[in-house]
């Protein structure tokens, strides 16, 4: 943390005029290196820091013909450059081999800092990334609050996009990631995380899926893991459902697609309003989850059938048309599409992971956990996955209501 401090100290100092600058900077900057130069030293002796590139961020993919191609978002300690962030490449048959080369790209100093992010290319993650894993773990440099993520196409392109924000990748998705996961919208997305549920017998991992959304990088959804393999994706609107089975929300925006002819004599009509909207058979509402929570239990252990009972409560925050819910009538109306939608989404969503044979919810650890002697193998549980059932019970209080645009 200490060095994107730096960074960004080090930033602002260049926005000051050239006049003032010329007076402080010298007396600033060695201000500014005092704190990283001591933490520095411990590990980087006789080094000048003007010198060095920390490497904040990497990408992993492979080329056309079958080599590693190692994509480095890094900081320097220039004073006189311009831009802090830049990135660079290198391709070899091995990671350090592509590290190596990619350092004849610049005359800076490659050093590994704490590391915020690592993106596997499409194609690598399909392959399998155990070895990348079990590398970056044992990196005593790789925190475990290290993000993980799946690029929908390759790490380079994500790095690479002409956006501000991939100028300081690392950073910008360590930010994203922890305000997503910190508002209930996306499962915890760390190294650590990861690995936990991968290294699970009866539960799969699952990682952001990072993408381009007019040549921004953006999350997409989340990737789908059987144990190392990347096999298929989920939307951000599942993953959120997919949050509310492993953790409990508060305070979680979501937005939900309901019927639109259960609320006709609830809207109220508008001339200001699109005209068209009486054509649409969809109504569209944001709410925040107050308080969201779940418990699954086995109900038979030879059919291997389960119950999840879902508990939300709900604010109405907007809706695609003007509403009135004023009285516990209509108010128990919404509550009960709401219900209806969540309970046909997770049916959805567990028929879609099945087909995959992956399971992200961990209904296999539970099973296990309710043997006998509770041990079970991995294919023993690949084996009864696809065919299991799940009686999914959603309740929905709406609280706070009355008329809404």
């Amino acid at each position: 943390m200490f060095i994107h401090f730096f960074c960004y100290q080090l930033f602002y100092l260049k926005k000051e005029s050239k006049e003032k600058r010329r007076k402080n900077m010298q007396s600033k900057f060695i201000r500014l290196l005092l704190v990283p130069l001591i933490l520095l030293s411990g590990c980087v002796p006789n080094q000048v820091i003007e010198e060095l590139a920390v490497i904040s961020a990497r990408g992993i993919d492979f080329t056309d013909d079958g080599k590693l191609e190692k994509t480095m978002n890094i900081i320097r300690f220039d004073p006189q450059s311009d831009e802090i962030y830049t990135t660079i490449s290198g391709v070899s048959d091995t990671l350090k081999g592509a590290r190596k080369n990619a350092s004849f790209t610049t005359a800076y100093e490659l050093v590994e800092g704490q590391m915020n992010l690592e993106i596997f290319g499409k194609e690598v993650a399909q392959k399998g990334i155990a070895s990348y894993i079990n590398t970056s773990v044992r990196d005593a440099l790789a925190s475990e609050t290290m993000k993980v993520m799946v690029s929908a196409t390759t790490a380079k392109a994500i790095f690479n996009s002409d956006s501000p924000e991939s100028q300081s990748l690392g950073n910008y998705f360590d930010v994203l990631i922890d305000k997503q996961v910190s508002e209930g919208s996306l499962v915890p997305s760390s190294i650590h995380d990861f690995t936990r549920s991968t290294e699970t017998i009866g539960q799969d991992g699952v990682m952001p899926l990072a993408g381009l959304e007019n040549n921004t990088p953006t999350i997409m959804g989340l990737a789908l893991f059987d144990k190392y393999q990347y096999v298929s994706d989920i939307s951000l609107e599942q993953g959120l459902l997919l949050n509310l089975i492993l953790n409990n929300l508060r305070e979680t925006p979501m937005e939900i697609h309901l019927p639109r002819s259960p609320f006709e004599k609830y809207i109220i009509k508008d001339n200001t309003l699109n005209k068209d909207d009486d054509e649409k058979d969809e109504l569209s509402i944001q709410v925040i989850v107050i308080d969201g929570k779940s418990k699954t239990d086995v109900t038979d252990m030879k059919e291997t059938s389960f119950k999840t009972n879902v508990k939300m409560e709900i604010e109405l925050i907007e809706t695609s048309e003007l509403l009135r819910i004023k009285d516990k009538k209509a108010a128990s109306i919404l509550e009960k599409e709401v219900e209806k939608k969540i309970k046909k989404q997770y049916e959805n969503l567990l028929k879609q992971v099945q087909e995959v044979n992956v399971d992200p919810f961990g209904y296999g650890k539970l099973y296990r956990a309710n043997k006998k002697d509770g041990k079970m193998k991995e294919e023993e549980w690949r084996k009864k996955f696809p065919e299991i059932k799940v009686n999914f019970n959603v309740n929905v209080r709406l609280s706070n209501y009355g008329s809404v645009q």
